[in-house]
């Protein structure tokens, strides 16, 4: 083999040694990349999807002080609630017409129950409280719900906040163990990873 060769075959070995050094760095760039942009990734989406959800909450919580009102203004002048649920605001329009859809009630696509306890029970006479009732939340959405903050006005119309789950009914109530207002990471020992119920017992 002559000097030309050794020198062409040389250029060769050269450049495939070349092509696995760039492919071998490239590899590992990505990996660094990943290793490093994973979690980054993964804390501002989790941010991202939790202010989403303390906005919706912020937001569906507004209107159902609102529907609260509402409630109230029909009711003045009368001695109690009785009668009251979910079935009798609808046949009384008592509600914006925004609120109502195939006969159920909705604050931005989230359906609400009104009346009494879980289970939106006909409110019965003498009782000066009604519920309103929010179901199935995940855990961030509970604990986004139950810690919105509610200026004083509308705080003391609410007699407790429950949250109600397969574990109990926790009651965050004036003067409780469990007092009002709900302060930031009070709920999150009571909500879990799914199927939580809030509950506004409004005066």
């Amino acid at each position: 083999m002559n000097i030309k060769e050794q020198l062409c075959k040389l250029k060769i070995e050269s450049k495939k040694f070349y092509n696995r050094c760039c492919l071998w760095y490239s590899n590992a760039d990505k990996e660094n990349v990943i290793k490093v942009a994973l979690p980054i990734l993964i804390v501002v989406v989790g941010t991202y999807a939790c202010s989403l959800s303390h906005n919706e909450a912020k937001k569906n919580v507004d209107e159902i002080f609102n529907i609260a009102n509402s409630i109230r203004a029909h009711y003045v002048g009368k001695a109690d609630y009785w009668g009251l649920s979910t079935s009798s605001i609808v046949k009384d329009n008592i509600l914006d017409k925004k609120y109502i859809l195939n006969n159920k009630i909705f604050v931005n696509n989230r359906e609400i129950f009104i009346g009494s306890g879980l289970d939106a029970n006909i409110v019965m006479p003498q009782s000066q409280t009604f519920d309103i009732i929010l179901k199935g939340l995940n855990k961030s959405q509970c604990i986004a719900y139950a810690e919105v903050k509610i200026d004083n006005e509308r705080l003391i119309s609410v007699s407790k906040i429950s949250i109600v789950n397969e574990t109990g009914q926790h009651s965050f109530e004036w003067g409780g163990k469990n007092s009002l207002p709900i302060k930031n990471y009070a709920s999150k020992d009571f909500c879990i990873d799914t199927d939580n119920t809030l509950i506004w017992s409004m005066n």
